[in-house]
């Protein structure tokens, strides 16, 4: 074999089909800068939260935000603008398909995108006032900085902001081995029904299968920890529960959300049940509300200091929806002689 050959094949390793490097921090370091370049839209939504931070001004002329010396308000707008958006994890996540990163690699991999000086792209899509804009400059400087370049506005990205750029990764979060597994067999199942090979082949840039990618970044995101009755109940999940692809990711996020919020009593499905119970309590509440907002002024019921509860109903309803889902495929829950018994 040819030496060369041979060290490639030796740095990698393969568990289940699943190909990695063994040191992730190169390739994160140059998705991470690449991801910097690539820019960052002044939504209308970053631009109302600009102006309720800084005064209305900043809504038509948000560069002047940008083009003073460096302060802690600068970085605070970098958090606000530059951060890893879902899609983003999700295309890091097979180089993170071995094991997480170390605190000693997550520092390094800091000091390697700030040696790089990232430069971060801001672009300003809203035509009215890029004319404003335009017209505002021509008046106040002959020619244009540098750093503006069309709708576009360059700005360093300072090391505070990349440090905690990649704390929000959360690449220290530990994926237990079991619902690793879980996640691969589920993979496999579906590749067998749609007629793909039944091995899912994830190397690095192109894991094969955009569900584990999700899947994966949707747990690493959760704040629970990996005990013995959570690992069992994923398991379960994906194990058991019906549907693929957005339908599966949609239901993960559910049950995440509710490892989250558990009240840590011991009995994982007296806590699924419980939690099943304020959904629908919500439902009833935002009935109330309705009830009272319909039959006297709002102003009145404020006065008397009546609680007039806010919430989207119809995702509540969704939500209900998909974790009777994951009650009757995980705990064979039969949802109304469940609750009828409560």
């Amino acid at each position: 074999m040819n030496p060369k050959k041979k060290k490639s094949v030796q740095a990698l390793s393969q568990t289940d089909g699943l190909y990695h490097s063994e040191n992730p921090v190169p390739g994160l370091c140059g998705k991470i800068d690449a991801f910097f370049k690539t820019g960052f839209e002044i939504s209308g939504d970053v631009s109302h939260q600009l102006c309720s931070m800084f005064g209305p001004e900043v809504e038509k002329n948000p560069e002047s935000l940008f083009c003073g010396p460096y302060s802690s308000d600068l970085e605070i707008l970098l958090d606000l603008i530059c951060f890893p958006d879902f899609d983003f994890q999700v295309s890091i996540e097979p180089l993170l398909v071995s094991s997480t990163v170390t605190p000693i690699q997550a520092v390094k991999l800091a000091d390697m995108i700030s040696e790089k000086n990232p430069v971060v792209s801001l672009f300003f899509p809203n035509p009215d006032l890029l004319e404003y804009r335009d017209e505002k400059r021509e008046k106040a400087v002959s020619t244009p900085p540098d750093s503006l370049q069309g709708n576009s506005f360059c700005v360093p990205v300072p090391f505070g902001v990349i440090g905690r750029f990649v704390q929000r990764l959360n690449l220290l979060r530990t994926i237990d081995p079991c619902v690793e597994q879980a996640i691969m067999a589920r993979c496999k199942s579906q590749a067998r029904k749609s007629g793909h090979s039944s091995m899912v082949r994830v190397e690095e840039g192109a894991m094969g299968n955009d569900s584990a990618k999700a899947c994966r970044v949707i747990l690493r995101n959760g704040r629970f920890s990996f005990t013995p009755q959570a690992i069992s109940f994923l398991c379960s999940v994906f194990e058991k529960l019906a549907g693929d692809g957005r339908e599966l990711t949609d239901a993960l996020l559910f049950a995440v959300d509710f490892l989250d919020q558990v009240s840590g009593s011991g009995n994982l499905r007296e806590d699924f049940i419980r939690h099943l119970l304020h959904l629908r309590k919500k439902i009833d509440a935002a009935a109330r509300a309705d009830e009272l907002v319909k039959k006297g002024p709002v102003e009145a019921l404020m006065l008397g200091r009546t609680p007039i509860p806010s919430f989207d109903v119809i995702e509540i309803k969704q939500r209900i929806a998909v974790m009777e889902r994951i009650g009757r495929a995980v705990y064979a829950l039969r949802v109304k002689s469940t609750f009828d018994s409560l």
